[in-house]
């Protein structure tokens, strides 16, 4: 930074993020721009990560940046902590076309046949890890493009994480399903509870 001149540095992609704090923070990794996170570098003091308060605890396991600062809002950023166009840009792409509203109606069409499929098909010895690729298949198998994200929480530790454990179910326990399927380049935020028998 020092040698490129830079008094401030935003880090907000996903990849990025992930480099230099040793995990993601975000719902829908790069596949999304809800609930954002943003590592800001100073050329003189700590970095600062500003995450959704959803993944503040499972953030903080990694250590490697002390300074977190989180929000709640799903539709605005606190861009007063860094600069940010979020609020014009959130504005425009509410307004949907008779062709997107096709799009999304047909994601979630495919989101919950393919999660019906996945509940059907969980059993005894499967893990966190195997359920999440088990309904990424479906999805493609319903007729989605990609699965824009997959959200398990099924216990803690890393219950809002992305990066599915080698955690086997266990009988009795509620499974919360959040996941969306895309269609071309429309998803939806489709979630569901099963409790695991």
């Amino acid at each position: 930074m020092d040698q490129a001149e830079l008094d401030t540095l935003l880090v907000c992609n996903e990849e990025n993020f992930q480099y230099f704090t040793g995990t993601s923070s975000t719902l829908g990794l790069h596949y999304s721009v809800t609930r954002p996170a943003v590592l800001v570098f100073l050329l003189k003091g700590d970095p600062i990560a500003v995450v959704g308060e959803l993944f503040v605890d499972s953030f903080k396991m990694t250590r490697y940046v002390e300074q977190v600062k989180d929000y709640q809002d799903v539709v605005r950023f606190p861009y007063e902590l860094v600069v940010d166009a979020a609020p014009q840009f959130i504005k425009l792409r509410m307004v949907k076309t008779a062709e997107e509203v096709s799009y999304m109606r047909q994601a979630v069409d495919i989101t919950g046949r393919a999660r019906q499929r996945m509940f059907d098909e969980i059993h005894k010895g499967m893990t966190e890890r195997d359920v999440a690729r088990l309904l990424r298949r479906l999805i493609l198998e319903e007729g989605g493009d990609r699965t824009s994200f997959i959200h398990l929480i099924s216990g803690f530790p890393a219950a809002h994480s992305q990066h599915h454990l080698d955690r086997p179910l266990v009988k009795g326990s509620l499974l919360y399903v959040d996941a969306g399927a895309y269609v071309r380049y429309h998803t939806i935020d489709y979630a569901r509870f099963a409790t695991l028998t």
